[in-house]
């Protein structure tokens, strides 16, 4: 909504720091990680996949916790709008 309303040199210089961003998160030093994880995880067997998949669920249930958990305790001290954002940064 607010790009729509800048004026164009402002236009030029966000599409320009999103162009940088997005560079950074395609060749920057985590990317090789994660593509040969991705290689890696090609050749699991079915066990192996077991064993991934439930770390992962379980990393994602602890998170999913913790979130709820900042959420109900930090609801008290928050507005409507801050509770939103916070429900949304959660992904509850």
């Amino acid at each position: 909504m607010i790009y729509k309303h800048l004026p164009l040199p402002l236009r030029h210089a966000f599409v320009t720091a999103y162009g940088a961003y997005w560079h950074w998160l395609r060749f920057g030093s985590g990317f090789e990680g994660f593509v040969n994880g991705y290689i890696q995880r090609e050749r699991f067997t079915s066990d192996q996949w077991n064993d991934w998949q439930r770390e992962r669920v379980s990393f994602s249930s602890m998170l999913g916790g913790l979130c709820r958990s900042i959420e109900r305790h930090g609801t008290m001290n928050k507005n409507a709008q801050q509770s939103e954002a916070a429900s949304k940064l959660c992904l509850s």
